[in-house]
């Protein structure tokens, strides 16, 4: 939950924090329906992070990450939506990082590849 007087950086932090927390307990819990959503949220929330200038690399590759698993989740679960959710947002950080030219070429790739995964998913 934001809090007023705290940089946006601060709430960002406690919003990494807080869905770490749920994640971790998601996938105790063996809720893999709810790992995956929370999976998505944290990889928005590092590419938000990224995008503020915070261990930008570093914040960009962990969202990378999380939306990733988010994917492989939804795809395994049939969750066609949830999926298309998570990769729109892998492609967007991915570009994050060719436009910040981190492997430009390769991450332009790979964000229209997350694009196109999430229009084939959109029409099931």
């Amino acid at each position: 939950m934001a809090q007023r007087g705290i940089e946006p950086e601060g709430n960002l932090q406690r919003s990494v924090e807080a869905l770490t927390e749920s994640a971790r307990l998601r996938k105790k819990q063996q809720n893999w329906v709810r790992y995956a959503e929370v999976q998505t949220n944290l990889g928005v929330t590092y590419r938000v992070l990224g995008k503020h200038k915070i261990a930008p690399e570093e914040n960009l590759q962990r969202s990378v990450e999380a939306l990733r698993e988010a994917a492989r989740l939804r795809k395994e679960q049939r969750n066609w939506a949830g999926n298309v959710e998570s990769q729109d947002n892998l492609g967007a950080t991915l570009r994050v990082l060719a436009d910040r030219g981190i492997s430009p070429e390769d991450n332009q790739r790979l964000a229209d590849q997350a694009s196109r995964e999430a229009r084939i998913q959109g029409r099931k």
